[in-house]
């Protein structure tokens, strides 16, 4: 699942869903008129194993923050090598 941070990202997270679906990944977007935390409990919902976080701090640093649910580990990363992991 793909949760931005708040609305302004929500195109940039259209791409990165573009991205991680045509690396054969399933993913949608998780959107609402509601804040944050309600997006992040509407996506652990979808029980997905991780959930992709973007926002304004990541845009601009060309990142990727995700969150392993199972274990709660968060991790950020260049959006570059995500992709390229989600390739292996």
């Amino acid at each position: 699942a793909v949760v931005p941070v708040s609305d302004a990202q929500i195109n940039d997270c259209y791409s990165l869903l573009q991205e991680i679906r045509s690396n054969k990944v399933k993913a949608e977007i998780v959107l609402g008129k509601s804040n944050f935390s309600k997006r992040m409990q509407k996506a652990q919902k979808l029980n997905p194993q991780y959930v992709v976080i973007y926002g304004a701090d990541e845009l601009l640093n060309n990142e990727v923050r995700h969150k392993n649910l199972a274990t709660s580990v968060e991790v950020s990363e260049s959006k570059d090598n995500f992709i390229a992991s989600l390739r292996e």
